[in-house]
């Protein structure tokens, strides 16, 4: 078998924040995983909770995002 090279990879550059990494980093929390449902607040708290008391914060904090 003969492996011809036809093109090069493309170049890593630097990172450049968008629109949506600054909404998540203003949200006042974020769902990182569900089931269990699973959320990391603002000051680095992170916290289990059931599907009562998400939709209880949700109502609470409408600034919040999903992170997946």
């Amino acid at each position: 078998m003969i492996v011809t090279k036809t093109q090069t990879h493309q170049e890593v550059g630097e990172y450049r924040p968008t629109f949506l990494d600054q909404e998540k980093q203003e949200a006042d929390f974020r769902l990182m995983q569900v089931s269990p449902y699973y959320i990391r607040w603002k000051d680095g708290r992170e916290e289990i909770v059931n599907s009562q008391k998400l939709k209880k914060l949700q109502k609470e904090h409408p600034n919040w995002m999903p992170d997946f």
